[in-house]
């Protein structure tokens, strides 16, 4: 499976995944082809596509023009409290 978010100008490749048992087998990669054949007909061409690499993942995202962006921009993180009360300062 796989997504992409975004608003019509900046997008997030988010959610690629492959069941263990069929990696290996190109499935990645048809899936981010698709996904990025899509994005190419329906966005701008100054469009801007992000995604966070886990482990190897870049490999496969390097194929499609995906380039590391540190150091002049790092990827952050944070989940949602589930209680108002319990965000950290």
């Amino acid at each position: 499976m796989g997504r992409v978010v975004g608003d019509g100008l900046f997008y997030l490749l988010v959610d690629i995944a492959v069941d263990p048992a069929h990696q290996k087998k190109g499935i990645g990669k048809a899936l981010v082809g698709r996904l990025m054949d899509e994005l190419g007909k329906v966005s701008p061409a100054e469009a801007y596509v992000g995604l966070f690499a886990d482990g190897e993942a870049c490999h496969l995202y390097a194929k499609f023009g995906f380039e590391p962006t540190a150091p002049a921009s790092l990827g952050m993180a944070r989940w949602i409290a589930s209680r108002v009360g319990s965000v950290r300062s």
